[in-house]
């Protein structure tokens, strides 16, 4: 994985494996019935969040849906849920495997749905991935859900350490040659934030989320394969050292944001 900075966008412009819906599926593999089981839980920090929201019974949909692990959380909470993402191989094996779940093969950027017809909107990890931009997601976004609905997106973004590294010269300029092999973006939240503004959304929660992972993706490459294995690793004073780091260190350099709006 290569990183670049786009000075003019202000935003981190990552570039690896093209996120194509060839990429996705590979990266979803769906052998047996027996790995879903093995993924799917009934609860997941989705459907802990969308609980503080918004009653049992809403329409959910979560754009993006991968391996539909959330959808299946959402539903084990008596939520009426659709997921939908342009896989065509993950969909059909879901589909398959997983024939009590609402997986419909669609595109983001213009769904089938009807116009406000839905409550609550999960984006995981995928308006970074559109090197045009997210505008038509967010265009369809505020044509498919009702007013009072939310939603909820998640993305990599800028933070202070990584702003602070743009004005110091430390990431290589970006340039359009790259294009071919564009993975996803680090955004501007601000930007994100208006940009759903100017679609009448009201922001309700915004925090930043896996400070350890944006301190070790940042860090001096001489840092970075001893935090890699304190990451990877499955003991547990590795998982406090990094839930102490994300507690400590999100503000600053926390990988992620998540961000919660209103359609007014």
């Amino acid at each position: 994985m290569k990183i670049f900075y786009d000075k003019e966008a202000k935003q981190l412009v990552y570039i690896d494996r093209a996120a194509t819906t060839d990429f996705w599926d590979s990266q979803w593999s769906v052998e047996t019935k027996n790995s879903l089981s093995n993924l799917y839980k009934k609860d997941t920090y989705v459907s802990t969040i969308t609980k503080k929201y918004l009653p049992s019974n809403s329409v959910i949909v979560e754009g993006g849906c991968g391996r539909g692990n959330h959808v299946h959380a959402l539903k084990q909470n008596r939520y009426k849920v659709i997921g939908i993402d342009s896989a065509p191989k993950t969909i059909r094996l879901l589909q398959k495997y997983a024939s009590d779940l609402d997986i419909r093969l669609d595109d983001v950027r213009k769904t089938k749905l009807d116009s406000g017809t839905v409550d609550g909107y999960w984006s995981l990890g995928v308006i970074e991935h559109f090197y045009d931009g997210f505008d038509d997601i967010a265009d369809d976004i505020a044509r498919i859900l009702r007013v009072e609905g939310y939603f909820f997106v998640t993305f990599p973004a800028m933070n202070i350490l990584r702003r602070v590294k743009a004005k110091f010269n430390i990431y290589p300029e970006y340039t359009q040659e790259n294009k071919k092999s564009f993975y996803q973006y680090a955004l501007n939240p601000n930007k994100v934030i208006h940009s759903f503004s100017e679609r009448n959304f009201e922001l309700v929660k915004f925090t930043r989320n896996n400070g350890f992972k944006g301190l070790k993706d940042e860090a001096p490459v001489c840092l970075q394969k001893y935090l890699q294995t304190i990451y990877n690793s499955n003991n547990l004073i590795c998982k406090i050292i990094q839930l102490i780091i994300d507690k400590l260190l999100s503000f600053c350099c926390g990988h992620s944001a998540l961000i919660i709006f209103q359609k007014k």
